[in-house]
């Protein structure tokens, strides 16, 4: 009996190997890592897709180091672990707080979970092309310009209203917030300057 489910255990990993090949590997994480991208600045009225982009890459890297048995990025394990320390701050930070802040806390971690679910995804995934890595900075760099067309459009079109918000200490609303958007800005520039 039990040689039969571990024959059966084998023929499954083995047909999930043949199916889940390197370049299919690849254009699902590909993929995944673009919806992830495109939630950046779609999360304000789309959340889910950050969630079924992240799901998705995490499903993906467990489904390839099942089939393939062996986790190639083995050594960097230092460096994934690190990008962890994020997510654990936070769930240690659980411990010193009042029971009145509990709910925001557990939305925190929920909030948080990012910073765990990645780099476990990236670690038991092979290396991404640098071909694939220019499309990535490339779609990064293009949503940056259609945010800040967006962005330019609307002021245009409320010219006095956001001139008015600035009187009053306030900000011109951008898709992501402002802070954000800068630093997208900032790194779009430079991914432009070096393209």
């Amino acid at each position: 009996m039990s040689y039969n489910c571990a024959r059966l255990t084998y023929l499954s990993t083995v047909s999930l190997a043949t199916i889940l090949t390197a370049d299919r590997t690849e254009l699902l994480a590909t993929t995944s890592v673009a919806l992830i991208l495109i939630s950046l600045f779609t999360n304000d009225f789309l959340p889910q897709v950050s969630t079924v982009g992240i799901s998705c890459l995490l499903l993906t890297a467990l489904l390839h180091s099942s089939a393939h048995w062996q986790i190639i990025q083995k050594k960097q394990w230092r460096v994934y672990a690190s990008l962890t320390g994020v997510f654990l701050l936070h769930l240690v930070a659980g411990l010193n707080t009042s029971e009145a802040n509990r709910a925001a806390f557990w939305a925190d971690v929920q909030h948080q979970l990012p910073f765990l679910v990645l780099p476990v995804a990236f670690w038991l995934l092979p290396p991404l092309s640098s071909q694939t890595l220019r499309r990535f900075y490339l779609l990064f760099y293009y949503l940056v310009v259609l945010s800040a067309l967006g962005s330019t459009g609307y002021y245009l079109l409320h010219a006095a209203e956001i001139n008015q918000l600035y009187y009053q200490s306030q900000i011109m609303p951008t898709v992501p917030d402002y802070i954000r958007f800068s630093l997208m800005v900032t790194l779009a520039i430079t991914i432009g300057g070096f393209s």
